[in-house]
């Protein structure tokens, strides 16, 4: 097996093993449901699927999105995670629509040239260790001037600056007292046992990279596409501590931002935790 092989076998177990508990986040965890309705929303406002389309939704997830773009369009969903496929078997067939699914990668793409009116890719190539690569196969499957869009986590949001800071420091604080209290109690095995926790328990992909707007825009044109739009999603003041909150308490947090969401789309668009990007094929 080559490193690369690995690493997206890696990568498909990480999903397996989230996809049996995802919708169930999504539904009781008022923050990650936040973030799932407001993404979808943007991903069916830049593709407003239409009757007789027909739609390649790339990375589909336990088929939420596959399930609202089928109720215009004909759709395929592709993922690499057999775990998430099984959960899109599911909830596909719960709701009466046919299971149109497949495993692959989105660095080969199974399918003839210029198939597909439109390609939706919802935070995925974060994911993907060569992503350029995927949108030239993205492109390739498109038919000419057909649209691809793309969402993927904003490294210039403030989940991020979070994440490079406070959640940073805990990190560290929480392994530096783990690895003194080690120090000062060899024989403790609380002291021990929780410092190999500390440095296994990383909750990231292990290939988790975030874009920019700018890096995604320079990426699409140089893969053969125009820019079309450009949307900013969820702006939720962070992440990991509005999450410690009482449930309650994070209700609050996403009544009030949901309230201004469609204001802080499009004034500070590239400044939310997700960006949105439509690109037409030329």
């Amino acid at each position: 097996m080559t490193r690369h092989d690995a690493k997206l076998k890696s990568i498909g177990n990480f999903f397996d093993s989230r996809a049996p508990q995802r919708n169930t986040d999504y539904e009781t965890k008022p923050i990650m449901g936040y973030e799932q309705k407001m993404t979808q929303k943007a991903v069916m406002d830049l593709t407003n699927p239409q009757e007789g389309e027909f739609i390649l939704d790339l990375g589909c997830g336990t088929a939420r999105d596959f399930l609202e773009l089928s109720k215009s369009a004909r759709c395929i969903g592709l993922d690499y995670s057999m775990g998430m496929l099984v959960e899109s078997k599911k909830n596909i067939e719960l709701q009466g629509f046919e299971a149109n699914i497949l495993r692959g990668t989105a660095l080969n793409l199974s399918f003839k040239d210029k198939t597909f009116d439109k390609v939706v890719c919802k935070d995925v190539i974060e994911h993907i260790p060569d992503w350029r690569k995927a949108l030239i196969e993205m492109r390739r499957v498109l038919k000419h001037d057909g649209l691809l869009v793309i969402t993927t986590p904003n490294r210039l949001s403030m989940y991020k600056i979070e994440q490079y800071t406070i959640y940073a420091a805990f990190v560290f604080l929480r392994n530096t007292i783990l690895f003194m209290g080690k120090l000062m109690f060899t024989k403790n095995k609380f002291f021990k046992e929780r410092e190999k926790r500390s440095y296994r328990m990383s909750p990231q992909n292990p290939y988790d990279i975030w874009k920019s707007e700018w890096i995604l825009r320079k990426a699409l044109k140089k893969a053969g596409f125009e820019h079309v739009r450009s949307l900013g999603i969820c702006f939720l003041p962070g992440f990991f501590i509005i999450r410690k909150l009482p449930r309650r308490l994070q209700e609050m947090i996403v009544s009030i931002v949901g309230y201004f969401e469609p204001f802080l789309r499009i004034v500070f668009h590239r400044f939310g935790y997700d960006i949105g990007v439509s690109a037409r094929k030329i």
